[in-house]
């Protein structure tokens, strides 16, 4: 099989084997009993949940690599000409020497499979990791618009960039008062392009923005930079109390969670009056049909009936 052929049929039958991120990180949230837990689980424990989601998500991916590997090497193989002359297993004191030949004969294919494989698991990875803190969010009792979910046309319209991975409480809020709403960016890693978040929190004029990360060295150069352009570093709880426990420009994820759980509090009780009728039915709207999403769990619609039941209702309560 001609090389270009072969890195197409690789993409081809990628396509075909994994499972959609989203679908993935809800199969496992379930799979797992995440939707049998309490909500205070999730407030007090929010590491435990990313890193047991983690845990299971690379399991899950690695199974099916290690299928869709063996899978496109057999189609491969099939494909050659004249390999049975050049490789006969049977002869077993040549073995070793007839997979040499092998890899020999298909160096490049083998090395084109690996960089498909490499570049599938960063990208679901952060795929991944963005709709795990969303679970969190979500079990929490917090409000918050993914741009995944809600489109990057609506972003734009209001002056976000893709970096911005969601906004609590949400982008009408965003539009009505920047500076009580929280952006959020989520990065594996801040190896690379983390300039681009204190850049766009300057941009747009929000009063804070979060960049949560998996990431376990964090330069003091990179946390100063963020923390001066009001851009809060989030890591893991216990990252933070082993490295960061009196650098208080660092917060842990129940930090996060807390502050989120504030701005969730001034919207719900402080300025539900900013709301006009259209933007109750318009918020109501939306979570209910957040609520009827078939690949949620029950748990998850429980939560989302939470929301839209705090738009029910279109008469305004004062202050």
């Amino acid at each position: 099989m001609e090389l270009a052929k072969f890195k197409k049929h690789i993409k081809q039958t990628r396509d075909k084997y994994f499972v959609d991120t989203q679908k993935m990180v809800d199969m496992v949230f379930s799979n797992s009993g995440y939707d049998q837990k309490p909500k205070s689980y999730f407030l007090n424990t929010p590491t435990d949940f990313l890193e047991g989601m983690r845990k299971e998500l690379w399991t899950n991916l690695r199974e099916t690599e290690k299928v869709f590997n063996v899978f496109v090497m057999e189609d491969l193989l099939s494909e050659s000409r004249n390999l049975e002359d050049k490789i006969d297993i049977r002869d077993k004191d040549t073995f070793l020497e007839k997979v040499s030949v092998l890899l020999s004969e298909y160096d490049e294919h083998i090395i084109e499979l690996g960089k498909s494989n490499t570049n599938s698991r960063r990208s679901r990875a952060g795929k991944e990791f963005e709709h795990t803190v969303h679970k969190l969010f979500l079990m929490s009792g917090i409000r918050f618009d993914p741009q995944g979910y809600i489109g990057q046309k609506k972003f734009e319209e209001q002056g976000l960039s893709k970096i911005v991975d969601s906004v609590v409480p949400g982008v009408l809020e965003y539009h009505l008062e920047k500076h009580k709403c929280a952006l959020i960016s989520m990065k594996t890693s801040l190896r690379e392009r983390w300039q681009e978040v204190p850049e766009e929190r300057s941009r747009t004029g929000a009063h804070m923005m979060y960049l949560i990360t998996l990431d376990e060295q964090i330069s003091n150069e990179i946390i100063d930079s963020l923390y001066e352009h009001n851009v809060r570093i989030v890591v893991r709880d216990w990252i933070k109390e082993t490295k960061y426990k009196q650098n208080q420009r660092v917060l842990g994820l129940r930090n996060l969670i807390e502050d989120l759980l504030d701005i969730m509090e001034y919207w719900n009780r402080k300025k539900r009056r900013v709301y006009s009728d259209e933007q109750f039915l318009e918020k109501y709207n939306d979570y209910r049909e957040r609520s009827q999403n078939e690949g949620i769990t029950s748990a998850e619609r429980c939560m989302w009936d939470e929301h839209m039941n705090m738009f029910k209702s279109k008469k305004k309560r004062p202050d």
